[in-house]
């Protein structure tokens, strides 16, 4: 899907579920940046570059870095709440490789993007 359209099912989504909801007295609305790191060795997401390196001569590795991203969270009273947090992450690598068959020498280029865009709903019970 693309991101817009995530981005309108995940607003529907939180418009029904705040709109549905009783709301007490001391409801309230807050909305927040989020942020964290990322790392595409978790999951070891480069190790699928490890062949294609030795066998072409090329050095493809995605670089970890910041994700952020925004938090719309919505108090329901002393004990529950709901949290939405919506973040975006991306990495970009590329090179150029070689093989060489028979007499030819056969050049090419290789790019490829990481995109990690979690949305994440939280039901949230606190005991005070």
């Amino acid at each position: 899907m693309s991101k817009k359209i995530v981005g309108f099912v995940i607003a529907g989504v939180l418009v029904l579920v705040l709109g549905f909801v009783s709301t007490p007295a001391r409801a309230e609305l807050s909305l927040g940046l989020v942020g964290g790191y990322y790392s595409p060795n978790f999951g070891e997401v480069n190790d699928d570059f490890d062949e294609v390196n030795a066998n072409f001569g090329m050095d493809l590795e995605l670089k970890a870095g910041i994700m952020y991203g925004l938090a719309l969270g919505y108090d329901l009273g002393s004990r529950f709440g709901l949290r939405l947090e919506y973040n975006s992450f991306e990495s970009k690598t590329s090179d150029t490789g070689s093989v060489t068959r028979d007499l030819w020498e056969y050049r090419f280029g290789l790019d490829a993007k990481l995109t990690v865009t979690p949305a994440l709903l939280f039901l949230i019970y606190g005991y005070y």
